[in-house]
């Protein structure tokens, strides 16, 4: 089976997408890691040490521009989780490529939760009680 090395992306995200949602163990988890394993393996037959390299819009697959992930969401959230770049050596095991993958989720997790805290603390005016309001009429005033 050959590798292409956009599916193999493509299906690292929905094994990140699978791992955020479901435990460890759970058969969606599994098989969404699973499939991400294969195509690893179908990668390494044609290129034994793949490189991606994520440079704003751009992926790139050892030289290569993959146009297809052009604006790809995901090479932008790994950028900005500090993973400019993906480089796998020799033959990967399955519980290692795992591993990966839960570091990956990790490194993901804490920059989101970084950029909402910045988020909230660049913002101008904290939230108040104030600014909420409740409007509560009387159902029987037929006027309004």
């Amino acid at each position: 089976m050959s590798g292409d090395p956009s599916k193999f992306l493509n299906s690292v995200a929905q094994a990140l997408a699978a791992m955020a949602l479901y435990r460890d163990g759970h058969p969606a988890r599994e098989r969404a890691v699973d499939v991400a394993y294969q195509q690893l393996h179908d990668l390494q037959s044609e290129t034994p040490r793949p490189l991606f390299t994520f440079l704003g819009d751009e992926v790139v697959f050892g030289l290569l521009p993959l146009r297809e992930l052009k604006a790809w969401d995901w090479g932008k959230r790994l950028a900005q989780a500090g993973i400019q770049r993906l480089e796998f050596e020799d033959q990967v095991g399955r519980d290692d490529f795992e591993g990966f993958l839960e570091e990956v989720l990790a490194r993901l997790t804490l920059s989101a939760i970084s950029t909402a805290i910045n988020t909230t603390m660049a913002r101008h005016a904290p939230i108040t009680a104030a600014e909420i309001r409740i409007i509560v009429r009387d159902p029987t005033d037929c006027t309004r």
